[in-house]
């Protein structure tokens, strides 16, 4: 019988069950090395606009679907480039020899054909808050297999994140 793991609800048990977990810690990656990102006028008013924005906002008072809104999308919309679009509140899933994923990511970054998400590129995993708060490391585990099994079905070529970064709003 084939193990369904739920993204959501992923323990480090759960995935140690399934697959062997290595970390190396951060590196000293070439796409870390931007020294100048070059913006349009119009992608520098909309970033100071968000700026604004956060400064004035006690972000850690608002609400899960108001910070989507506010911050979160918005800069998602940002990334957008050619067929690479924003989305929020993916399906993702993946079929391994002895287990499943399945699950929502709160947003992504992907290319888009007529209006359906291909492959993500990008996963964003938003860390709960609150006393009953479950840690978001082995969620962020289970859809980057999930992005990595979605891409090697897409492409034929395996792939995964090296650096995953989490950052909280509140």
């Amino acid at each position: 019988m084939m193990t369904v793991l739920t993204l959501g609800e992923l323990s480090l048990a759960d995935l140690q069950a399934q697959v062997q977990l290595e970390s190396r810690g951060f590196g000293d990656y070439d796409w870390l090395k931007v020294e100048d990102v070059a913006l349009s006028d119009r992608d520098r008013l909309q970033l100071q606009v968000l700026q604004e924005r956060l400064l004035t906002t006690r972000t850690q008072l608002l609400n899960e679907a108001t910070t989507w809104a506010r911050v979160i999308y918005p800069l998602l919309l940002l990334a957008e480039q050619g067929a690479i679009q924003a989305w929020s509140e993916v399906a993702l899933s993946a079929q391994y020899a002895h287990f499943s994923l399945e699950g929502i990511a709160d947003g992504v970054l992907g290319p888009s054909i007529d209006g359906y998400l291909q492959q993500p590129y990008l996963v964003v995993v938003e860390a709960k808050k609150g006393l009953d708060a479950s840690n978001p490391q082995f969620q962020l585990y289970g859809q980057m297999l999930a992005a990595a099994w979605m891409n090697w079905r897409s492409s034929g070529l395996g792939t995964s994140g090296d650096v995953w970064l989490l950052y909280n709003f509140g």
